[in-house]
């Protein structure tokens, strides 16, 4: 067997990753790594579409840590508590966090900017109780296919802070080399989730809500606004949505990005807090893959 090639398990594609990010920490005491959201802090905090605001909607509990001072300082200032600017590569070092037991520990879309994130991993270990705290980390995909668009263009389309691709093998490394292990794993994309085999698929929630709760359109626009732009829209990405169809039945590592959830191997001990709760979303997204998902791989790649 070539040591080379690995089998791809076959995972939900989510609509975006938020929805499952933030169900996750339903109910739970949380810790949100990269709380900022540097350069869209403001505009996602004015639209409500902020992960950290999201999440203290939800969590019993949120803590934040960023390395943005500023950013920290604005989250102060609109009402947030427990925010502490720090290094993600020495939480060990923020005294305040060791005397929480975190049901959840957040990092969507951190590591990938990390000089080295292996030793993130290391340091956020030591914050997890063995068997109870749950690590949600989400990263880009290296073979989204808008990647391999622009490289058919002679282009690398990249965010122009990023260290490190990630696939599901390199991302499955880092982790249980790091002594951790992979206990669910997802495909989130922007564009064409939706596309997704149905098998494979889990509907985005409805439109998020607005600073003053009610339901509005992603660009601001009432939902019923609009249709002769959303019809030509739709007629101009029909060619790219059809090869989204056929590559999503081959594997669901075509999407955007990637979420691992992943723990300390160890028996939850006693005022440790375990995965409980956090209805709608994960809970559709376990039913969906519970028959379909298998770690180490899967012998099959695709959909039958």
């Amino acid at each position: 067997m070539n040591p080379h090639l690995t089998d791809l398990p076959i995972v939900p594609v989510l609509e975006g990753r938020r929805d499952v990010v933030v169900d996750l920490c339903r109910s739970h005491r949380v810790l949100h790594v990269g709380c900022v959201d540097a350069g869209h802090l403001h505009e996602r905090f004015r639209r409500g579409e902020l992960l950290h605001q999201q999440l203290a909607s939800v969590a019993m509990d949120l803590w934040g840590v960023d390395i943005d001072p500023e950013g920290i300082s604005f989250l102060r200032s609109v009402g947030f508590a427990n925010l502490f600017v720090g290094d993600a590569c020495r939480l060990g070092d923020l005294q305040e966090l060791h005397a929480r037991h975190f049901g959840v520990i957040v990092a969507c879309e951190v590591i990938e900017h990390l000089q080295n994130p292996g030793q993130f991993l290391v340091s956020v270990k030591r914050l997890m109780d063995p068997g109870g705290t749950r690590l949600v980390v989400s990263v880009p995909c290296a073979f989204r296919m808008s990647t391999l668009a622009w490289l058919l263009r002679g282009k690398e389309y990249v965010h122009p802070e990023h260290l490190y691709y990630f696939s599901y093998r390199t991302l499955t490394n880092l982790l249980t080399q790091n002594g951790l292990q992979v206990d669910r794993m997802y495909c989130y994309s922007y564009q064409y989730g939706d596309v997704a085999p149905q098998r494979l698929r889990v509907p985005h929630s409805e439109s998020p809500a607005g600073p003053d709760g009610r339901r509005v359109h992603r660009d601001g626009r009432s939902p019923a606004s609009g249709a002769l732009r959303r019809a030509y829209v739709s007629l101009r990405r029909f060619p790219s949505r059809l090869i989204a169809s056929l590559l999503f039945r081959t594997s669901s590592f075509w999407g955007d990005g990637i979420i691992a959830v992943a723990s300390v191997p160890g028996n939850a001990g006693e005022g440790h807090t375990t995965m409980t709760g956090g209805a709608g979303v994960r809970q559709a997204i376990d039913a969906e893959s519970d028959s379909m998902f298998s770690w180490p791989g899967c012998g099959r790649s695709h959909v039958p």
